[in-house]
């Protein structure tokens, strides 16, 4: 297999997060891991959450309502720990061995922020007491919003599986053919009638009163920061009501930090690249790598916390030294792993 996978050759582990299930649909969240998966390097409980190290054990989400006091680190891919050399690798492993003090790892590989949340409130009525609560996220909202190109009332992820399934599986099918044949969005092929799809091609069709009205970049990012504005209050309350400490920390991304590849990370980024330039991540790692974006993030992120009184955090601050801190452009090395666990531990 590492021969025809350079990210093997360098990231052994890598193999296994590639052989693991995607996820599954569960209520109200819609996404969840993988149930009571089980390897060498990565181990899930009941309810598709990564196990935890602690104190010579592993401690799980699942048995939440039998722990005393818990802290709780939540997002999604970057939280579950993709890139971590095995559980006890993962951040919330490193801060619960460090510190004693019992971590969950409520990481959902390709969650949003909302999927985030509604997975958290569903477990904080169960819990005893609740001491800390960090959020370390914001990718997978950025991705999204840049990638698509209508608006909803749910936020994205949650809309595209709406929208299939309001389709009836003739409907979808023809418009995935169509959508393929002539590189057109799918949302744009699937507002059309079965008998004009043939014809979507011809620019007069979007004149019509199902025209979908395509976003600017200015508009993604308004509708990006408004939602973590939401985002920001419901975490507030949470503080309020649980008594206990809310953070959050924008996950470092590869081409925000101040310093140059090391050349594994170079191979691994020039050889992802290669393999993914006609996928969307090609395109949209284009826009999020321009660095007057980032510092917009950066801007507009303090300004949100400071509105909530609630502590924002820098990731891609931390990372400075000539070492492998990125398995790809967004998972982090166990090395990476410590040094955000440590930032977390002292904030």
């Amino acid at each position: 297999m590492s021969l025809i996978n350079l990210r093997y050759d360098i990231y052994p582990q890598m193999e296994a997060y590639d052989l693991m299930d995607s996820g599954r649909y569960v209520p109200y969240a819609m996404l969840c891991g993988p149930k009571k998966y089980a390897s060498a390097e990565i181990n899930t409980d009941d309810m598709g959450f990564r196990f935890t190290y602690h104190k010579k054990d592993y401690v799980i989400p699942e048995n939440i309502q039998d722990y005393s006091e818990i802290n709780i680190l939540i997002g999604a891919s970057t939280v579950f720990g993709v890139g971590a050399t095995s559980d006890r690798t993962t951040i919330s492993s490193i801060i619960s061995e460090k510190t004693g003090e019992l971590w969950l790892n409520l990481g959902n590989r390709g969650c949003n922020s909302l999927q985030e949340y509604i997975h958290l409130i569903l477990f904080l009525q169960r819990v005893k007491r609740v001491k800390r609560i960090v959020f370390l996220s914001g990718i997978n909202d950025l991705y999204l919003s840049v990638v698509n190109n209508t608006d909803c009332f749910y936020d994205q992820r949650f809309w595209m599986n709406d929208n299939l399934i309001e389709l009836s599986i003739t409907k979808r099918v023809f418009a995935g053919f169509f959508s393929w044949l002539y590189r057109m969005p799918f949302e744009h092929i699937s507002n059309v009638r079965i008998s004009r799809m043939p014809f979507a091609f011809i620019n007069d069709w979007k004149t019509a009163s199902y025209k979908i009205h395509e976003q600017t970049i200015e508009e993604k990012f308004e509708i990006y920061f408004s939602r973590y504005q939401r985002n920001f209050k419901l975490y507030k309350g949470i503080s309020v009501a649980y008594n206990c400490e809310i953070e959050f920390f924008l996950q470092p991304f590869a081409h925000w930090i101040d310093r140059n590849h090391t050349e594994n990370e170079a191979k691994i980024f020039d050889y992802l690249n290669e393999l993914q330039k006609n996928e969307t991540w090609f395109h949209v790692s284009k826009v999020l790598k321009d660095r007057e974006i980032y510092k917009m993030l950066l801007s507009t992120f303090h300004k949100i916390a400071s509105e909530e009184q609630l502590k924002f955090t820098n990731c891609n601050e931390f990372l400075k030294e000539p070492v492998d801190y990125f398995v790809d452009a967004v998972h982090l090395t166990d090395e990476a792993n410590r040094i955000i666990a440590d930032k977390i531990i002292k904030s």
